[in-house]
């Protein structure tokens, strides 16, 4: 369809329309009402600001060591990057795609009655088929959904790291400090074997399983102390710094806390846990993929405009040198119908791997939920029953025996015998200290943030 104006402003009509439509800015999520997620709305409960600058205090505790780590560590800082690179890219999503402007100079006029055309002039915009924009904005809005996910599970990975390994360096510290005991008990002890000795009231072995015990008292001490320097440098590398950087002295672990029901917990694990949620972004943006791969059967359009720059030939026509306009509507051509098939085949195969991958995953996490809360409990059990049991139990049986072999009536195997079982007894309750603080951690990833007291959960659940 053609129609023929006059030349002024023509041209320039048309070269400020294609202008604007190059210029006009494409729809981005603060446009459409929804602005780019705020990791600190997001992660609420983890604190990702930048660290305010200088390196740890002395006597930093644990929460500051997370808090040093989210804002320093590597991997943390990768899965932000990759959450804004998703969120750029969900932003362009959805936009048409750039207009054409064209420019055709003719080798010789092209004489017509109304005068010789030299120059035309086109503007065209492709347009996908209908529901194709949508489709593709939300799948683009999937995946940085799933990318904001991730940055929370890398953040409480990274946070579980950190209270690992510190409650790995309060269990050595608790342990060095267990044995330092023991040895100068057993240094007092091997003293008093070689006076017994001199005097003629001991035997000479005792002097010599004394020396041994003392021995073996130091060798744990060296290892304990050699352990120090690869669980330092794990605790660095969560927190972003040189494995040799120096380190506060980890304070008291604290106690546990109760939990709420096994049941509770699952659901919060189904509701909560960032994996999770990342492969249920990632499944809602394939299936939105899905879709987009059956509208490529579909025909894009192409709306057009052509201006045919026309100059005078002196006819004195009625219109001479009127410049024609053409209106174009084109339409493209999927005749390749083997790969639009073989496209759909592919995305619907996606799709059902990402909701077998979503299922596999959330029986994992539920197993894994099931195994840690198993550990948790375990290690209450063995905490209690060191407290109230095996260690009172334990030193009241070392004080008798203490007393006897100084008035000369157990033997010093008796005496050996109730310090390694005491010893054992206080390390494995400072063992299950320690894992009780690396299972909350854990618990803390799996849930997605810090579990709610028992307490808490009980008063929800009353509230009508």
């Amino acid at each position: 369809m053609s129609f023929l104006f006059p030349k002024s402003g023509i041209v320039a009509g048309l070269l400020l329309a294609g202008a604007l439509a190059c210029l006009l800015p494409r729809p981005t999520a603060a446009a459409e009402g929804s602005p780019p997620l705020p990791l600190a709305a997001a992660h609420a409960d983890l604190d990702l600001a930048p660290w305010p600058g200088g390196d740890l205090h002395p006597d930093a505790g644990l929460a500051t060591l997370q808090s040093y780590a989210l804002a320093r560590n590597a991997g943390v800082a990768a899965a932000v990057d990759r959450w804004r690179a998703a969120a750029a890219a969900r932003d362009a999503a959805g936009a048409l795609p750039d207009p054409r402007l064209g420019l055709g100079l003719m080798i010789e006029p092209v004489e017509t009655r109304l005068g010789p055309q030299r120059r035309v002039w086109s503007l065209a915009q492709t347009v996908p088929w209908f529901g194709t924009l949508g489709l593709r904005r939300a799948a683009a809005v999937g995946r940085t959904a799933a990318a904001a996910a991730e940055v929370r599970a890398e953040a409480l990975a990274v946070s579980a790291r950190v209270v690992r390994a510190w409650s790995e360096l309060a269990w050595v510290g608790r342990a060095l400090a267990v044995v330092e005991e023991h040895r100068d008990v057993q240094a007092r002890a091997e003293q008093a074997a070689r006076a017994r000795y001199a005097a003629g009231e001991g035997a000479y072995a005792d002097v010599l399983r004394a020396q041994v015990e003392l021995a073996r008292l130091e060798d744990r001490l060296v290892s304990l102390r050699d352990r120090r320097r690869p669980l330092a440098a794990a605790l660095n590398a969560a927190l972003g710094r040189d494995p040799d950087a120096p380190l506060p002295a980890p304070d008291a672990l604290s106690e546990p806390q109760p939990l709420p029901g096994e049941d509770r917990l699952q659901a919060l694990l189904r509701e909560r846990n960032p994996a999770l949620a990342a492969v249920r972004a990632r499944e809602s943006s394939l299936a939105s993929a899905e879709g987009l791969a059956r509208k490529g059967g579909w025909p894009d359009l192409t709306l057009g405009l052509d201006y045919i720059e026309t100059g005078t030939n002196g006819s004195g026509m009625p219109g001479e040198g009127s410049d024609p306009v053409i209106a174009r509507l084109s339409l493209s051509l999927p005749l390749w119908r083997g790969s639009v098939a073989a496209a759909r085949r592919e995305a619907a195969a996606r799709h059902r791997a990402q909701v077998s991958a979503v299922t596999d995953l959330g029986r994992d996490l539920a197993s894994r939920l099931a195994d840690a809360l198993f550990r948790r409990r375990d290690a209450e059990r063995r905490l209690a029953l060191h407290d109230r049991t095996l260690l009172p139990r334990s030193r009241e049986i070392l004080t008798v025996l203490e007393a006897s072999y100084a008035a000369g009536g157990a033997g010093y195997l008796d005496l050996v015998d109730a310090q390694r079982t005491l010893l054992a007894f206080e390390l494995e309750r400072a063992r299950a200290a320690a894992d009780l603080a690396a299972l909350d951690a854990e618990l803390q990833e799996l849930l997605g943030g810090r579990i709610p007291a028992a307490e808490s959960i009980a008063g929800e659940e009353e509230t009508p």
